[in-house]
């Protein structure tokens, strides 16, 4: 498909991925008769698909504390931890959460529904110990209002927020991730097992830029020690490693200089102090580091030629009603030991998109359901690059968002800064000693995979972030 004109407007295209929430939890609530303006309406007459106003529950499975109540409806979070603790997001529990049942094929014979969200959370609840009460696995069904997320909410409404974007797989992070970058999880369902991800060889859009002499750059926090993204895609980006791969502090200054490359990727800090709103992490944290790009784009001298997008990797466990729609799969003959065609999208994430070129108070849709495979895309119709398998061939780039003729150059008002909403935020300084998240499991157990070597699974954050330190040089090195 020939590239959308709208493209040649931007030269830099930046991603910021987040961790773990689904649309309904961070932007259903965007638009509602109860929000204070302007978030009480979308913006000229658009439909959107969010909760307000449609009445949404899930049903209470009988036995358990308020399951007279029958249903717990989709309401708004009073706290910005929610949900606590973590919800599952592995391909079965996924499937449980939108069929009711852990064990289904790529094409469900019954239809999906929506409705296993709190069943699979108390669930969840059982398995960690947490004593069952109706406020306790309610919490599930919650999402954020504007004034909670003042800064994610402020550029949807100020840009663009697409309510048709999915997760690419209906499960956990490195698989999506994978996709988001190499149209492909080679056959992965599940983040494990670990030594499965050596293998992790397909091509990526990093090597056709690469190949393209387009130039690229993975940012992370220097926190992290190891980006995640090197973790999955070791075998097509090690030779990277020390020139493409950088911390935070240089991505605030090529936005100051203006030297931002054709693709820049963006990863949160996902131990100590995370600000990746990886459930139970506080939205707050993420919502400053999503302004702290915004406002060094919007101030840098490549403004006029960059399109911003801020997503999320799938949905973490947390409840949205769109039944995730059929899929083109991938066509790399890639074996999935769970019997999973690819042929279906995961749940519905966030994904809002900014740039001077877009329309104020945009709802953005497609022709057909975007999913991450869409971003790869748009990188490829802009630069004339070929796809890398039938997913993102098949895919919509987004170029038709960017409709003005001349770019926009008012600084929106997007609201106060989240640290002042923020007095439920942990503090810096976090103890080391919160339980680790599959994530945290799996960046640690595929780098030892990467190194060669066998360890214990890390039983803290402040473990898991020591243990990386070590393993990091080591899978680099292959020793």
């Amino acid at each position: 498909m020939a590239a959308h004109k709208n493209l040649q407007k931007i030269d830099h295209v930046i991603v910021l991925m987040l961790e773990n929430r689904s649309f309904d939890e961070m932007l259903g609530w965007l638009y509602d008769a109860e929000n204070a303006p302007p978030f009480d309406r979308a913006a000229r007459g658009q439909p959107y698909d969010g909760l307000s106003g449609r009445g949404l529950t899930n049903p209470i499975p009988a036995g358990v504390p308020g399951a007279q109540r029958g249903v717990v409806p989709a309401g708004k979070a009073s706290r910005l931890d929610r949900p606590n603790p973590d919800p599952g997001e592995e391909y079965q529990r996924v499937n449980v959460q939108i069929y009711g049942t852990a064990e289904v094929g790529s094409r469900p014979s019954t239809p999906g529904a929506m409705m296993g969200f709190v069943e699979d959370y108390i669930a969840q609840l059982r398995e960690k110990g947490v004593p069952l009460t109706y406020e306790s696995y309610a919490q599930i069904m919650d999402g954020y209002a504007p004034a909670q997320i003042p800064t994610l909410a402020g550029l949807a409404h100020a840009y663009a927020v697409c309510d048709q974007w999915h997760s690419s797989v209906p499960t956990m992070t490195m698989p999506n991730r994978s996709f988001f970058h190499a149209a492909t999880s080679g056959g992965r369902v599940l983040n494990t097992p670990y030594v499965s991800w050596v293998r992790n060889d397909g091509n990526t859009v990093f090597n056709l830029l690469e190949a393209a002499h387009q130039p690229w750059k993975v940012y992370f926090d220097a926190d992290t020690v190891a980006p995640l993204t090197m973790i999955i895609h070791l075998p097509r980006l090690i030779e990277y490693a020390l020139t493409h791969f950088h911390h935070m502090d240089t991505f605030f200054q090529d936005c100051k200089a203006g030297t931002l490359p054709t693709y820049s990727f963006i990863e949160p800090r996902f131990f100590v102090d995370p600000n990746d709103q990886h459930p139970p992490h506080g939205v707050a944290a993420g919502d400053e580091l999503i302004r702290s790009v915004y406002e060094s784009v919007r101030w840098s001298p490549a403004w006029e030629k960059t399109l911003l997008c801020i997503t999320y990797d799938e949905h973490g466990g947390c409840y949205d009603h769109v039944l995730p729609p059929q899929a083109v799969a991938p066509g790399d003959g890639a074996h999935c030991p769970q019997g999973f065609g690819f042929d279906r999208l995961g749940v519905r994430v966030p994904m809002v998109l900014v740039s001077p070129w877009i329309e104020a108070g945009t709802v953005f849709r497609g022709s057909r359901p975007f999913d991450h495979t869409s971003m790869i895309k748009t990188i490829c119709e802009r630069w004339g690059l070929p796809s890398l398998t039938q997913r993102d061939a098949a895919a919509e780039g987004v170029g038709a968002v960017l409709t003005r003729e001349l770019p926009r150059t008012d600084f929106p008002d997007i609201g106060p800064a989240a640290a002042t909403l923020a007095a439920e935020r942990v503090p810096k300084g976090r103890p080391e000693d919160e339980e680790t998240s599959a994530l945290h499991r799996a960046m640690v157990g595929v780098a030892a995979a990467h190194a060669g070597v066998s360890v214990a699974e890390p039983a803290t954050v402040g473990e898991a972030r020591r243990m990386l330190q070590g393993l990091y040089p080591r899978m680099l090195s292959g020793r």
